[in-house]
């Protein structure tokens, strides 16, 4: 059965040795470190009344203003790994204005 020359040389490719590629995959990766669980970690480190206080309070507080209850705006800032990135203190320490806002943060750069 006559064979193509691409044919041939397709084949005469897949036997010839591949020359290493360079890694690309995880290549930052040091270590892999099996976390724990979040029901392992609520049953070793329950929150406190308070702490489920405040997390309740928050989320019924964004629930009305999600829902138009409350016309507050609700601005959701990070999480920022990169520190030069970070904003919140900016935020934080913004002077506030007359109608209550902060005033938007200048940049720093």
């Amino acid at each position: 059965m006559p064979t193509s020359t691409a044919h041939r040389n397709r084949a005469a490719c897949r036997h010839r040795s591949r020359p290493a590629r360079p890694p690309i995959d995880d290549t930052r990766i040091r270590e892999i470190m099996e976390l724990a669980p979040p029901s392992h970690l609520l049953r070793e480190f329950p929150a406190s009344e308070r702490a489920a206080t405040t997390t309740y309070e928050a989320r019924q507080a964004i629930h009305r203003v999600l829902h138009g209850a409350d016309d507050r705006l609700l601005v959701v800032v990070g999480p920022v790994l990169d520190p030069r990135l970070r904003r919140g203190d900016r935020l934080r320490d913004a002077p506030v204005g007359a109608n209550g806002a902060s005033s938007p943060p200048t940049s720093s750069s």
